[in-house]
């Protein structure tokens, strides 16, 4: 196999010495709509890995990232990721959840709107919202599990359906801001 980045071979679908120059972590935490959200990478730092999640080496690139961000670590709360309609295959915050924590609530929240938001701006995605469904019961507290986070409308709204059903939303992860 090839490296993604610099296309030497590799046994990893990065390898090691472009992991190390490029997917370097820089963890911040932002606050929005009174959510705290926790993100590992800026957005135009690995724009065109993020890029290729809807296509068959996305699948490889989101399980590599999400594996190299807990790899020392795990959270130790109760995961939700944020389920949209499965397109390429797979759901790119459940890979993510995946490997953040052991206690994992898959397909518990999913979105009944089919809209693309990519590219799209707040005004867009406000007229426009997901319409989640929250099929969980016996849950008391998240942290909420999404791929990018733009303009926090996703999350917000993720959170009120969550609320409305007695679920306290402690934060959110995610890869990219």
């Amino acid at each position: 196999m090839r490296c993604v980045i610099c296309t030497n071979f590799s046994v990893q679908v990065v390898c090691k010495r472009c992991c190390e120059k490029f997917l370097e972590m820089k963890p911040f935490w932002d606050r929005k709509n009174n959510l705290d959200i926790l993100h590992f990478y800026n957005y135009d730092d690995i724009a065109a890995l993020l890029k290729t999640k809807h296509t068959p080496i996305g699948y490889r690139i989101y399980h590599y990232l999400a594996k190299h961000i807990f790899r020392n670590f795990q959270i130790p709360y109760a995961l939700l990721p944020i389920d949209y309609h499965i397109s390429g295959g797979y759901n790119h915050s459940a890979i993510i959840a995946k490997y953040a924590g052991k206690h994992v609530y898959y397909a518990q929240l999913k979105a009944k709107n089919r809209v693309n938001y990519a590219g799209k701006g707040l005004k867009f995605r406000l007229e426009n919202p997901r319409d989640f469904e929250f099929l969980g019961s016996g849950i008391d507290n998240v942290v909420l599990v999404d791929d990018i986070y733009t303009t926090g409308a996703t999350l917000h709204e993720a959170k009120k359906i969550l609320a409305k059903n007695g679920v306290q939303t402690l934060f959110a992860i995610t890869l990219a801001h």
